[in-house]
């Protein structure tokens, strides 16, 4: 943006103008993660922008609940000819360690939660 002599600057001016943007969706100690989803098991055909769902994780055949209650901020395709999807979902950064290691070392389902 520029700015001219005698020009008044307004808060509006630091505002992030697209309000759909992942950084304007997260706040604090919030953070966007994104999340392959060849990685990802469970209702994803039915996943849309602003969904809340459940994750939980299986290892071994065994299945807990991971994360309760995740906001998905976007889905943006991937390009190139294989195509593909991630989710960029809200964590909190205190919880980024276990994301990384669950997205690495297990399989997540993901189950819709009511509107």
């Amino acid at each position: 943006m520029d700015i001219f002599p005698g020009q008044q600057i307004t808060a509006s001016d630091f505002a992030a103008s697209d309000t759909t943007s992942v950084d304007s969706q997260i706040t604090g100690t919030q953070r966007a993660f994104s999340l392959a989803m060849d990685q990802v098991h469970g209702s994803l055909s039915q996943v849309q922008v602003g969904d809340s769902v459940d994750v939980y994780s299986s290892v071994g055949g065994v299945v807990r609940l991971f994360a309760p209650n995740v906001k998905v901020l976007t889905i943006p395709a991937v390009p190139g000819p294989s195509g593909g999807s991630n989710l960029i979902l809200r964590i909190e950064t205190g919880e980024a360690a276990k994301w990384l290691y669950a997205a690495d070392n297990t399989q997540l389902i993901f189950v819709l939660r009511p509107v």
